[in-house]
């Protein structure tokens, strides 16, 4: 029953109904409250009831008894409507409690004739507020206009502002419906553990996903020498996991080439996979962390090489590395999106065809930036053919095949050293003559080993020697400065005591001296007239004495003129003598010790410096396109898969799946072991050390191949080439805002890189039981595959 009141009423009424709704609220509604209230509200509003105050007060007892199970905000609203309405707004009473409460459970939506008359009778209030607004402001030009405009305009926010709130409440309901359901907020980790889930049963078994894991092996007879995955982030307490994939694998693919350098390219082939994942990110997800993870087993190796594939017969290797013996390789992949086929249409819709260009051949570059391949080369295959060996030859030669690892990863020996040239041999001759010359290598290696370290003996010998002879021209320096100072010192004293009667003394010995030196001058020249048929031999012996005679005289003068400063220089010098003594007996001895080692190792250094002296080598003079002819039949261009990608997304107005960069990151980890018992430890590469990294991959590579001239046949090509579909919300805000299911988002976009990498249909693709269902949900898949032109990506034949 609709009930008519006045929309204007006294000031106590109003009083005394924001009092009563407010202590309400504060109070928390309590049972005695609620009964007070509805005799309060009912009595005030007596006079303008009239006859319905029962049925008014029995009302806002319903309401208010009901009032507990919402919340604050909606009771006060709903406590004005049944008595007041809004401030200047007159509202059915009866129709609003019907559809609050016993309408909510019955329908929807309020009757059609209740909406309009709501309508009608908010547009009869806005009017009067204007009429009001135009009378208080005056009838002046455009005043009375300008006037009304205010309470639109408030009128408006308002209205705008209770739409906003009920859509974030419907909002907040449907997704309180949706967490009560499902049971827990989904995350973007439990969204791609269902898309896995899903994937496993959308496509027929032979186009399912897989996880990116491989083992590295030579057949399947033999035993894996290692492994290679992908792996991507779990959430928390769960390990990493491969990352799933559409793969395409063919056998033996076309024939292929990288460069190690300028002027030697090295062909390989083998098995190609062609992997495409789509992957996905909310606004609360930073996106998947992807890193590459490779590993070696014990007593086996493999060379990873990591790059791009830059033509349909080239890979472009980036970084390179030797596993050996369990060595596990970690390396971080870094994700960078580009923009989507149509957002990079719409971005250069109003750009100059000049601009257009640019950006368009910017873009083939960035599309093939894409195209992410790892190179699995397995080392002990090609050991054996390189050394003339029959074909598993040295699976059970553990020891063999770790000292050949060690000479041409360590010390660089060229492989013609060590193979068996010889065809008519049995394979176990072969063996013993690799087996015989490793030895002699080894050998040779040690002798190298010792001349290095004589050398630096010899050469820590010499440098002890330089040591010594500076200790001793130190030495003298100071000899000499001491007895300059002592030659001082006695001059001063000498001069004091020389007296004249010294003088006399001093001149009479002289005297005396040179007399007793001309007696006996005067005997010996009378001897030499008495004998003058001397031989040569006693002529010389005769002069000899003469000398001898002439400076003991000298000598015995200056020790008469200054007797102390003889006998000074006399003791410094012996004392010299005795001190330098030692000093010159070790230094003799170093010399001749040196002298003899140097005599012993000379012959062994000519062989280390034979040894130490780097190989040429040899180029390829032949050049790349001699020795790698293209292989037309079964040709895969690989650079058009990017390509093909991005118009079936253009074509299917996809606009939220962004090609994905894939780079490899700047560090690196490496956890090896030195031996069989002992610990493992991690090694950790940057820069640098990635670089010594790959030049030693490389130097290996070259060995194996002869410098390009034997294929690489037992070699493991990944091509990767990713997508991001990317939501701007959380997965709940996605489904509830936006009424747009993620899951059917990422199964079309799955589909599109499925049908591209595999080159077939979606409804070949998919399975029977969920066609139908996704032809209805997205019919321009199927649309889109009819009408496709052929393009240079055609991947071969599927193999079991």
């Amino acid at each position: 029953m609709d009930v008519e009141r006045e929309s204007r009423q006294s000031g106590d009424a109003d009083s005394t109904l924001a009092a009563t709704t407010q202590a309400l609220l504060d109070e928390g509604l309590t049972a005695e409250l609620v009964e007070h209230a509805s005799v309060v509200v009912a009595e005030q509003f007596e006079e303008q009831l009239g006859s319905d105050a029962t049925l008014a007060q029995e009302d806002l007892r319903r309401v208010l008894q009901q009032a507990t199970q919402f919340e604050a905000e909606d009771v006060s609203i709903v406590v004005r409507a049944v008595f007041r309405g809004s401030a200047d707004t007159q509202m059915p009473v009866r129709d609003v409690l019907e559809f609050f409460f016993d309408g909510a459970a019955s329908r929807s939506l309020l009757p059609a004739k209740d909406a309009n008359d709501l309508l009608a009778e908010e547009r009869r209030c806005l009017s009067e507020r204007c009429a009001d607004a135009a009378r208080v402001f005056g009838s002046g030009a455009g005043r009375a206009e300008t006037a009304t405009l205010v309470p639109v305009i408030l009128h408006v926010r308002q209205v705008a502002q209770q739409l906003s709130d009920g859509l974030c409440f419907l909002e907040a309901m449907l997704q309180e419906q949706v967490i009560a359901a499902i049971g827990k907020v989904v995350s973007p980790q439990d969204f791609g553990e269902y898309m896995l889930f899903h994937n496993r049963t959308l496509f027929r078994p032979e186009f399912a996903p897989r996880a990116f894991c491989y083992a590295v092996r030579r057949s399947m007879r033999h035993a894996p020498e290692g492994s290679l995955s992908i792996n991507a982030r779990g959430s928390a307490g769960k390990i990493q996991q491969p990352i799933s994939t559409l793969v395409s694998t063919t056998e033996v693919g076309h024939l292929m080439s990288f460069p190690l350098g300028a002027s030697v390219q090295v062909p390989f082939t083998g098995e190609r996979h062609v992997h495409a994942a789509c992957l996905h990110s909310f606004s609360s997800d930073m996106g998947a962390e992807l890193s590459l993870q490779a590993r070696a087993r014990q007593f086996c190796s493999m060379i990873i090489l990591v790059g791009r594939i830059s033509s349909a017969t080239t890979f472009e290797p980036q970084y390179a590395s030797i596993l050996t013996n369990k060595d596990d390789l970690t390396v971080p992949l870094d994700l960078a999106t580009i923009p989507s086929p149509k957002e990079f249409k719409d971005a250069i819709a109003s750009l100059s065809p000049e601009q257009q260009r640019f950006a368009k051949a910017f873009r083939e570059m960035q599309l093939q930036s894409t195209l992410f391949a790892v190179l699995v080369v397995q080392i002990k295959p090609h050991l054996e053919r390189v050394l003339g060996l029959p074909a598993g030859a040295l699976t059970k030669e553990l020891e063999l095949t770790q000292d050949l690892m060690e000479l041409f990863i360590d010390y660089q020996i060229p492989s013609d050293l060590l193979a068996c040239t010889s065809q008519e041999l049995t394979a176990d001759a072969k063996v013993s003559t690799v087996r015989s010359a490793v030895k002699a290598a080894q050998q040779t290696v040690k002798d190298g080993i010792r001349c290095e370290l004589e050398e630096a003996i010899l050469k820590g010998k010499y440098e002890l020697a330089q040591e010594q002879q500076r200790t001793r021209q130190e030495l003298e320096v100071e000899r000499r400065r001491c007895a300059d100072e002592l030659q001082n010192l006695r001059d001063m004293f000498t001069a004091e005591r020389d007296t004249e009667e010294e003088e006399r003394r001093r001149e009479k010995a002289i005297s005396d001296i040179w007399a007793e030196g001309r007696r006996r001058l005067n005997e010996l020249e009378a001897a030499y007239v008495a004998k003058r048929d001397f031989s040569t031999e006693s002529a010389q012996a005769h002069k000899s004495a003469l000398d001898r005679i002439a400076k003991e005289t000298e000598e015995n003068v200056d020790r008469c003129v200054n007797p102390d400063v003889f006998a000074c220089m006399e003791e410094c010098q012996m004392g010299m003598m005795c001190r330098a003594e030692p000093m010159e007996f070790m230094a003799r001895r170093m010399d001749a010790v040196c002298m003899e080692v140097c005599l012993e190792a000379a012959p062994a250094n000519r062989q280390a410096s034979s040894l130490r002296a780097p190989k040429r080598q040899q180029p390829n003079t032949s050049g790349a396109q001699s020795s790698i002819p293209l292989c037309e039949a079964g040709l895969v261009d690989y650079t058009e898969l990017p390509r093909e990608l991005d118009r079936r997304l253009e074509a299917l107005d996809v606009g939220c799946v962004r090609p994905t960069i894939i780079t490899p990151g700047d560090t690196w980890s490496k956890t090896s072991q030195a031996g069989l018992l002992a610990e493992p430890f991690t090694t950790t590469f940057v820069s640098e050390s990635l670089a010594r990294e790959k030049a030693k991959a490389f130097d290996l590579l070259d060995a194996l191949s002869l410098s390009g001239s034997l294929t690489l046949d037992f070699a493991m090509l990944h091509v990767v080439v990713v997508a991001t579909h990317c939501f701007d919300k959380t997965v709940t805000d996605t489904l509830v805002q936006d009424n747009v299911n993620p899951i059917e988002q990422m199964e079309r976009s799955t589909v599109v890189m499925g049908s591209t990498v595999h080159k077939t249909s979606p409804a070949r693709l998919l399975h029977p039981s969920h066609a139908p269902r996704v032809q209805a949900s997205a019919p321009a898949l199927f649309q889109l595959e009819s009408g496709r032109t052929e393009t240079a990506f055609c991947p071969p034949p599927r193999t079991a």
